[in-house]
């Protein structure tokens, strides 16, 4: 038997993939679509998205026995001649090791991914998380919706965000009925306060440090330290009121500029700019119901 970190660490080793099981964690971990191609044998194509605005992956596939390179990863799927594989060579973009389908080109692979270079030249953190994230799921949750719920979480928090762990994933997704809009959306409110919690704690070690701080201070000192603070907070007060008087200025122009527009064109409705529509489409077509 083999735990599922000890799988992982393998696979980083060797620098392989396995079966069909590998190859959609593979897609729904990256966001990206798989063709695999094979000599003399149909075209196989993994699609677990919209295929007219997802990257796709080629892959060669060797002796049913592993995967050789990463022939091109690109927007759109690029046909080939053949489904059968006697088409032209799609361009190679990157390799585990040995270039030919024979016996040498399978022993020069895994004898370099066994040595550590190939593997972990290819394998990112960040993606062997993601991995982690999408194959770990529990009986009955259904696999298409919980890939909806990073895909959207993603696109809320930005790329560079934190994804839960997939056991609160999972939770969020059948708390939310199965709408993986709203279970993207409890995840992002989570990750905020969790953010938030931080910054709080991060006041309170502060505030104890200059409590210890003051201990050791003369009357004279702590004097000097309250006007300084005073000063600080009066600067604060200041800039808010400045800056409440510059959006209160700006309110007044815009219902100004509203009243002029509803009484040329007789319109309630302003008109929604070319970016605002831009975010309003982004964000409605990141989410599949």
């Amino acid at each position: 038997d083999e735990s599922f970190e000890e799988y992982v660490a393998r696979m980083r080793s060797d620098g392989e993939w396995a079966g069909n099981e590998e190859v959609q964690a593979a897609s729904v971990a990256l966001r990206i679509n798989i063709t695999i191609h094979q000599l003399e044998m149909p075209t196989l194509e993994v699609v677990n998205f919209p295929s007219d605005h997802i990257r796709v992956a080629h892959l060669s596939y060797h002796n049913e026995d592993h995967y050789n390179s990463v022939r091109s990863l690109q927007k759109e799927f690029v046909p080939i001649e053949s489904r059968r594989g006697k088409g032209d060579a799609l361009p190679s973009v990157g390799s585990w090791g040995g270039e030919g389908g024979g016996e040498d080109g399978r022993r020069g692979e895994k004898e370099e991914g066994r040595g550590g270079k190939g593997g972990e030249e290819e394998w990112k953190r960040e993606d062997e998380v993601k991995m982690m994230a999408s194959t770990s799921m529990s009986d009955g949750v259904d696999e298409d919706k919980l890939a909806d719920v990073v895909q959207c979480f993603f696109e809320l928090a930005g790329e560079d965000a934190s994804l839960p762990d997939p056991s609160i994933v999972e939770d969020a997704l059948l708390s939310s009925g199965g709408n993986p809009h709203e279970a993207a959306y409890f995840l992002f409110n989570l990750s905020a306060s969790a953010a938030t919690s931080s910054r709080d704690e991060s006041s309170q070690k502060q505030g104890a440090r200059q409590k210890k701080a003051e201990k050791g201070m003369s009357k004279k000192e702590k004097k000097k330290m309250e006007r300084r603070l005073q000063a600080r907070n009066k600067w604060a007060e200041d800039d808010e009121d400045a800056a409440g008087k510059r959006g209160g200025k700006g309110g007044k122009a815009r219902q100004e500029k509203g009243g002029e527009r509803e009484a040329e064109g007789g319109r309630e409705e302003s008109e929604v700019s070319d970016t605002e529509a831009a975010a309003i489409l982004k964000a409605v077509s990141a989410v599949r119901i």
